[in-house]
Parts: structure tokens; C-alpha cells; sequence
């Protein structure tokens, strides 16, 4: 399970950061005891690799809403499976604080990682208290100082030994932190005749913020407890069981809604935040919500982004109170947000989609996403017929004036006659005007009329408004938040390959009619 774990994690997030499985550190690191421990844990030693396709789901099944075929929760089996016990041998200094099943956090008081996951090991303490004692062993790495500030600074109810000349970490293997193991008090020797004072019941290398309400439910030995209190538990609580879904969500442009806010500097505005977030602190909903929440530039937490919970609730169906996901959707996906259209919008969240996808596949998905060369099926207009730019100059005749000083009346001219014939550049550099249900701008073997990039590049087909004008049968780009739906379709055409020096907010001054 952990080792599921570990690659899911890797998938969703690092990928944007050049992280790379198969990189020599990583190759390196599979020697190490911590590694063979968190190997060895694995209840599900016949995972296929991350290279592979992780189901046999036929590629061309789909329900009535544009899904895969996917079986709902599919690795649930593996979430309170029992691990395959370890035997090691703890430094008396540790041993003497093992009762039980006992939680041990490894750290070092000047790692970044331990700092930002040290709230949510004291709280998890707190709600297993009486269950299953906490300690901490402090990394001879940090001085003893150090490591008692780290206690009185974060307030960690439980005792914390310091390593001394790096017993525990020899004893363990580990190296990296933060790491968790649980260990029950286990005197025996092993085959070899090595001496063992302790066994190894789960290890969580590293531990990964977002992890609590697993690691929760494992010591429990049961799910109740946690998912029916109603909490939000985080988007790695719910892969731990829809490991399939969890992998189609991160090929979705939820998956990096966070990311795009701070791509264009808006990771601030409180107009933005709550619909690229779940459960933002301070809102109505992160008010009155217990468990995980989102607050201001809290850029690792496992809130970010638009995540399970975001349409599914707080714990999803498992605390009883379930409710409609689709329901929630026009909430963020206005008509001034974005260009949505329910019957093509469900089609592009399947939760199954990955399942013939393999890890490396789903890495370059994620990488289009994030560059903006992805395609954004939601930018196309309904189906209808075009008009021209002289119908529109009719009723806006002051608009089709501006239109003509703009660089777009003119852009099909700039072409020189070999690029003019090339379907790539006919398709950002002219409207066609043929009656057809196409996308304006695609390229279908017709002939452009050298018109340019016009009106209906970007309103969509007007031959319906013209013969009816209504703001309902035309596409309107009067948004409060033009980087949210109309940047989306100026960059379409406008990437960094052939504008690298686009600025939506100057860009729209030029065009502005």
C-alpha cells in the first residue's frame, strides 16, 4: 500500500518540478534499509510497474457520460491490509518508550519537510490518544538544542529523544526526513542470529503531509472513526482506495487549478482563490468544516487544487451526506469564469480515463496542461453557421471599425504564400467562412477568405445571432475575469512557442472595440 502510495504522490506533484522515478538518486536510494522496509511493507508485491498501464479495462467502453468502465474504489482492499513485519533492533533510549504498537517520527528540527508536517502529527496524536502512543527520535543532524527548540517552538505533546551518534538512524536505515515507523516491542532473534528487540508494523517513507487520516484509519483498524466524523481528509486519503480515479484526476486541468493561480500571480486574490482550492480557510465552507483546509500561500498543502472533495463533500458519500458532485460545478464554472457546457464538461472529468494510460503518458498530459498546449475542449463554441465580419459590422459598427486597425483584421495577409497554404498557420491566422458545425479557425480544406482572425474566431459561430440577436446565441467576453475564460482562448493561438512576450492584460488594450 505504501508503495502505492509513494507513486501516486510522485505522479501528482513533482512532475512539475523535474522529478523523475527512474533518476540514479532514486535508483540509488532502493539499496538502503528504509527502502527495503517500505519494499518489503508493501501488501501488493505484484503492483504492476509505473511504466505500465495499471488495468485491463477495455479502452473503447464508455458509459452514457463519456466514461471508462472503471471499477469504483477498486484498491480498497489494500487499506487496512496487514504488512509483513520487519524485525529491528532499537537503541534503548527508543525502546524504553514503546508500549504497543507505537507511532516513531524521525526528524531533523532544520528540515522544511518536518516543519510543515509537524501540526498535523500533533493533532493526529491527539485524536489517537489512548489508542497508540506517539514519539519522536530527533536526527543527530540537529543539535540537542536545536531539537528541544523544535519541541517548545511547534508544541509537540509527546516525548522526543535525540538520536545520539546516529543509533536510531543506523538501527532503521533511515536517512531522509520526515520519516514514520510503527514498531511493537518483539524480543527475538532473527534467522541470521542477529538480535531483534522490535518489530516493524508500517513505515511511511517520507511521511507526506496528508497522510493522517491513513495512517489514522490503520491504526484504528477500521474507516468509521475517521470518514464518518465528516472531515476533509485530503485527496491522498481518498487515492489510498480510488487509486484509478485519483490517477485520471491528475490528468485533469483540476489537478493544477492551484498552479495556474500562481503561474499568472492571483495564488492571493480572494475573488480567485475558493475555486481553485478546496475548503478554503475563512470562508463559509472552511469555517465550519473540521478536518484539512486550504489557507493563504500555503503552497504544499494537500488542499491545493481542485480535489475530490471539491465537488464529492467533505469525506465524499462515507459520512452519509453525499449530495450531487455535478451539482456543485456551475459554482465555479459561471458564465463570466468560463465557457462550460455540462454534456462536454462530463466527458473530460472521467475518473477512469487513465486506466490505459501509462505513468509516462500521464507525466506528458501533465505537462501540456501546465505549458498551456494542452487541449481545452470546453473553449468550443456551439455548433452553428458563420456569418462573416461584414454581418457583425451592422448592429456594431464601432466594434468592426476598431477590428479593422487591429493586427487580427490582417493576420491572414501577413502570411507568406507557402505558409498561407499550411493548415497549422491558416487556423490562428484566419476565420473560415464555410457553413459547417466546425471550430472557427479549423482548417478543413476550404479556402480562407483573407480576412484575417475575426469576430468570429473568438464569439463563436453568428450566423443565428444575426438572423436573431440575443446575448444567449452568441458568446460573450464581457468577463470580471478575462484570465480565467478569455485567456484560455487567446491562448489557443498564442503560445509561448510563437508569442513569447504575450501579456493577456496588454493585449487586451490592443484589442480592446
Amino acid at each position: 500500500m505504501f508503495t502505492t502510495l509513494f507513486i501516486l504522490t510522485l505522479l501528482c506533484w513533482p512532475t512539475l518540478s523535474g522529478l523523475a522515478m527512474g533518476s540514479p538518486s532514486v535508483a540509488a536510494a532502493q539499496d538502503s534499509q528504509a527502502h527495503r522496509l517500505q519494499r518489503d511493507l508493501n501488501p501488493v508485491p505484484e503492483e504492476p510497474p509505473p511504466s505500465e498501464s495499471v488495468s485491463t479495462a477495455p479502452p473503447t467502453s464508455l458509459d452514457e457520460r463519456g466514461w471508462h468502465n472503471g471499477t469504483i474504489a477498486a484498491a480498497a482492499g489494500n487499506l487496512l491490509a496487514q504488512s509483513e513485519k520487519q524485525n529491528i533492533q532499537l537503541p534503548p533510549q527508543v525502546l524504553e518508550f514503546v508500549s504497543g504498537p507505537t507511532f516513531i517520527l524521525y526528524f531533523s528540527a532544520r528540515c522544511p519537510h518536518c516543519i510543515d508536517v509537524i501540526s498535523e502529527i500533533n493533532e493526529l496524536s491527539r485524536r489517537l490518544s489512548g489508542v497508540v502512543p506517539f514519539m519522536a527520535v530527533g536526527s543527530s543532524n540537529s543539535r540537542r538544542t536545536e531539537v528541544e527548540a523544535f519541541r517548545t517552538q511547534y508544541k509537540v505533546p509527546f516525548p522526543i529523544v535525540y538520536d545520539e551518534g546516529a543509533a536510531f538512524a543506523a538501527a532503521s536505515g533511515l536517512g531522509s526526513t520526515p520519516s514514520v515507523l510503527v514498531v511493537e516491542e518483539s524480543p527475538h532473534s532473527s534467522e541470521s542470529g542477529q538480535p531483534s528487540n522490535a518489530v516493524v508494523l508500517d513505515a511511511y517513507l517520507p511521511y507526506i503531509r496528508g497522510s493522517a487520516a491513513i495512517v489514522e484509519m490503520r491504526l484504528r483498524g477500521e474507516t468509521e472513526t475517521v470518514l464518518q466524523r465528516g472531515d476533509y481528509v485530503g485527496y491522498l486519503t481518498c487515492s489510498s482506495c480510488h487509486l484509478e480515479e485519483a490517477r485520471s484526476w491528475s490528468a485533469t486541468h483540476h489537478s493544477l487549478a492551484y498552479y495556474s493561480l500562481l503561474r499568472y500571480g492571483d495564488a492571493e486574490s480572494p475573488s480567485c482563490l475558493p475555486c481553485h482550492v478546496t475548503n478554503l480557510a475563512g470562508t463559509a465552507t472552511g469555517a465550519s468544516s473540521g478536518g484539512e483546509s486550504f489557507r493563504l500561500n500555503d503552497h504544499r498543502s494537500p488542499m491545493s487544487n481542485v480535489t475530490c472533495e471539491s465537488c464529492h463533500t467533505a469525506s465524499g458519500p462515507h459520512d452519509g451526506e453525499g449530495g450531487d458532485p455535478a451539482a456543485t460545478c456551475a459554482t465555479c464554472h459561471s458564465p463570466e469564469h468560463s465557457f462550460f457546457k455540462p454534456e462536454t464538461a462530463m466527458a473530460l472529468i472521467d475518473h477512469y480515463k487513465a486506466m490505459d494510460i501509462s505513468d509516462d503518458q500521464l507525466t506528458e498530459i501533465r505537462l501540456s496542461m501546465a505549458e498551456g498546449s494542452a487541449p481545452r475542449p470546453l473553449l468550443e463554441p456551439p455548433p452553428g453557421h458563420m456569418a462573416g465580419p461584414r454581418s457583425c459590422k451592422k448592429c456594431h459598427s464601432r466594434q468592426y471599425r476598431s477590428w479593422k486597425k487591429s493586427p487580427h483584421s490582417t493576420a491572414y495577409t501577413q502570411l507568406d504564400p507557402q505558409d498561407a497554404a499550411r493548415p497549422e498557420c491558416i487556423s490562428c491566422h484566419s476565420t473560415l467562412i464555410v457553413d459547417d458545425t466546425t471550430m472557427p479557425g479549423d482548417f478543413n480544406g476550404s479556402a480562407p477568405a483573407p480576412q484575417g482572425v475575426s469576430c468570429e474566431s473568438c464569439h463563436g459561430p453568428g450566423q443565428d445571432h444575426v438572423n436573431s440577436p440575443a446575448p444567449d446565441n452568441i458568446r460573450g467576453l464581457q468577463s470580471r475575469f478575462p484570465q480565467c475564460s478569455v485567456e484560455a482562448l487567446c491562448t489557443t493561438c498564442h503560445t509561448q512557442e510563437w508569442d513569447e512576450n504575450w501579456n493577456l492584460m496588454d493585449r487586451l488594450q490592443e484589442v480592446r472595440h
